[in-house]
């Protein structure tokens, strides 16, 4: 028995064709040999992918046949040319240096260091491939060409380039891309190009200082986490959320977060344990759990106080989990503080401006000592809310009667204490009892407990 072709049939199968014959006209492999580099030209190959259509080529592959240092410099081209057409190099692709050795995959582990120390890349390049240069431990020095718009993934892992420019045509620096190299210096030129750092971009790099710019528009979690000779950080950018773990077991001494940042994800600043300085933006509504988890314990500019910003909504789960503060202000706009969120830390200060006790689910947020020994600062109005309320109750409050109600503070101007005979008394020195607290021209009773 015979049987036809469906006429439907025989034009998919003529249109399969004719898109693999294009695909095949379109992209082929050329290997040229050493032209482009310094060294023992021959030792070197370059593989580049033509698409013949746009008239551009990828690096496909860079293979460095010598054993033992390598070659001292690569430069790519900005354009070949092969069988009498020009093509424009436009693109690193995925893994084209990595490793820059001819090696078989069981020995690599034992020549991680060999390669080029020098990479030149073309004005022409826009876009740097996964793993381009994966653990080519002897780089140094290499570029990144103002028209770069993509640095992938592990791009750049495991090298030693210390100093790096990001164009501002770039617009995603990608997971891991500079994850374990020597690099200390990092500037982001300016442009109005949006800009995405992704997860664990930057994880354990040799960073010192870092500004981060105004076009920056998303982190993502681990971007500089374990930088542990980061110290300084100005963030400048449009971010609305400084994500998880973004600067996680690093060692900031200074913090000045500009911009519009609503939010500090979970343990986002954990362990920088050495910090002293911080600026928060008035923008600020929520700290995370954990977020600035054992921080402060080298001393700080405020003297042991830290003041939270007015406008602050929620302090997350052990937020302040064993820091070394010795006092905290909590603005009166926050409503709910999480379990644990500064136990383990020494506070003989705690001041709350919230006439309605911030709720919590636990009744331990402080510290033992803090309950036992410290002053509490509360609106002198509210002080039989907080001594029924959760969290706030162990502090003792059966000393005290009702005082009158009180006037909103300004809290743009220091506070003064005196006592009721209107005798100043340094903040330091008050014992618990009733003050009169004087801000710029308004004053109000409050309790030390």
């Amino acid at each position: 028995m015979k049987y036809s072709t469906p006429s439907v049939v025989r034009h998919a199968l003529a249109l399969a064709t004719a898109i693999f014959c294009v695909m095949s006209a379109q992209a082929k492999d050329v290997i040229l040999s050493g032209a482009t580099t310094s060294g023992a030209n021959n030792d070197i190959q370059v593989t580049y992918a033509l698409n013949s259509t746009d008239k551009i080529a990828r690096v496909k592959k860079v293979t460095d046949k010598l054993n033992i240092d390598g070659h001292s410099s690569c430069v790519i081209p900005s354009s070949i040319k092969v069988d009498g057409v020009k093509y424009k190099v436009t693109k690193i692709g995925a893994k084209a240096f990595s490793w820059c050795t001819d090696l078989p995959d069981g020995t690599r582990e034992n020549h991680i260091y060999h390669g080029f120390k020098k990479i030149v890349l073309p004005s022409t390049i826009v876009e740097i491939g996964e793993e381009a240069f994966y653990c080519c431990g002897y780089l140094t020095t290499c570029d990144i060409p103002g028209n770069v718009q993509t640095i992938g993934k592990k791009a750049f892992y495991g090298t030693r380039i210390t100093s790096l420019n990001v164009p501002g045509s770039c617009t995603t620096i990608g997971e891991d891309a500079f994850q374990c190299s020597w690099l200390t210096t990092v500037n982001f030129a300016d442009s109005s190009t949006p800009l995405t750092i992704k997860d664990g971009a930057f994880y354990a790099a040799g960073l010192t200082k870092l500004t981060l710019p105004a076009r920056l528009t998303t982190m993502e979690a681990n971007a500089f986490a374990s930088c542990i000779h980061l110290k300084e950080v100005i963030i400048n950018s449009k971010l609305a959320t400084i994500p998880k773990k973004a600067f996680y077991q690093s060692q900031l001494t200074s913090l000045q977060i500009n911009g519009p940042v609503q939010a500090i994800g979970d343990m986002a600043f954990y362990e920088n344990n050495v910090l002293a300085t911080i600026t928060f933006p008035s923008t600020l509504r929520t700290i995370g759990d954990s977020a600035f988890e054992g921080c402060f314990w080298n001393g700080t500019t405020f003297n042991g106080t830290l003041s939270l910003p007015a406008g602050l909504q929620t302090i997350g789960t052990s937020a302040f989990k064993e820091c070394g503060l010795t006092g905290i202000v909590i603005p009166s706009t926050v409503t709910r503080i999480g379990a644990g969120a500064f136990v383990g830390s020494k506070l003989m200060t705690v001041r709350c401006d919230a006439v309605i006790p911030p709720a919590t689910t636990t009744w331990a947020l402080f510290d033992l000592d803090s309950y036992t020994k410290g002053n509490l600062i509360i609106p002198a109005a509210s002080w039989q809310s907080y001594k029924s309320a959760l969290g706030w109750s162990m502090f003792n409050y059966d000393r005290y009667s009702g005082v009158e109600d009180i006037i909103p503070d300004d809290n743009a101007a220091e506070a003064e204490y005196y006592t009721l005979d209107g005798i100043k008394i340094d903040r330091d020195n008050m014992q618990p009892g009733v003050y009169i607290e004087r801000r710029g021209s308004k004053t109000r009773k409050v309790a030390i407990r």
